[in-house]
């Protein structure tokens, strides 16, 4: 939960910025890049698990534990590649799109 609402305060403050930054000809663009091929969701979810196991979420938790796993398998994350191409998209366009 914490790595959620830090990643909605992150866009709340990016949005904001925007605002502020707009007469000064600086563009704001916040990358929502999903799920990437990368170790971290399944780290994540294991340091998840470690905490959560004996509480009151120990089944969801266990659920995404193991769903986690299930959409690696099934490779339906992206290359890290997409993040540097988008990202180097936004960095040349003279009018890139907020999100």
């Amino acid at each position: 939960m914490l790595y959620h609402a830090t990643k909605h305060a992150l866009e709340g403050w990016s949005d904001r910025l925007r605002i502020e930054l707009a007469d000064k000809g600086i563009e704001v663009v916040v990358a929502k890049p999903g799920s990437i091929r990368t170790d971290f969701g399944r780290a994540m979810v294991r340091i998840l698990w470690q905490y959560l196991r004996s509480s009151a979420f120990s089944q969801l938790t266990e659920t995404v534990v193991k769903e986690a796993d299930n959409f690696v398998e099934a490779g339906l994350s992206s290359p890290p590649e997409i993040i540097t191409n988008t990202v180097a998209k936004a960095a040349r366009s003279r009018k890139p799109k907020t999100r």
